[in-house]
């Protein structure tokens, strides 16, 4: 549902500029994910399923949620058709909202080789 209605926005909406993948400061499913728990039930363990490839090999969870924001973002891009054809007047950036001060910092996406 959500790669659906980003795809609705970028090629419905002209308004529609860039596409942010926010992750946050001291997530709990990010530190989940890094823990491995055992079983939390079928949407939670969905939900990990498709954090840990993200995580890096970092104990930090700081930079394990960057590395997180990255790659859902450029995960977004591998999955929609419509996002890859609109990447040149829409950019998908990755970012992090930093709670404690209210910060956004944009994350580098890695250059494609």
């Amino acid at each position: 549902e959500t790669i659906a209605s980003i795809e609705y926005a970028v090629a419905n909406l002209d308004s529609v500029k860039a596409i942010i993948v926010l992750g946050h400061e001291d997530c709990g499913a990010v530190k989940a994910a890094m823990a491995k728990p055992a079983d939390l039930g079928y949407n939670l363990n969905q939900l990990l399923h498709q954090i840990r490839p993200g995580l890096g090999n970092t104990k930090q969870v700081t930079k394990a949620v960057e590395n997180n924001a990255v790659y859902q973002a450029e995960q977004l891009i591998a999955n929609s058709e419509i996002v890859q054809k609109a990447l040149k007047k829409v950019p998908v950036i990755p970012a992090i909202y930093r709670i404690k001060t209210g910060e956004v910092d944009y994350l580098e996406m890695p250059k494609k080789k």
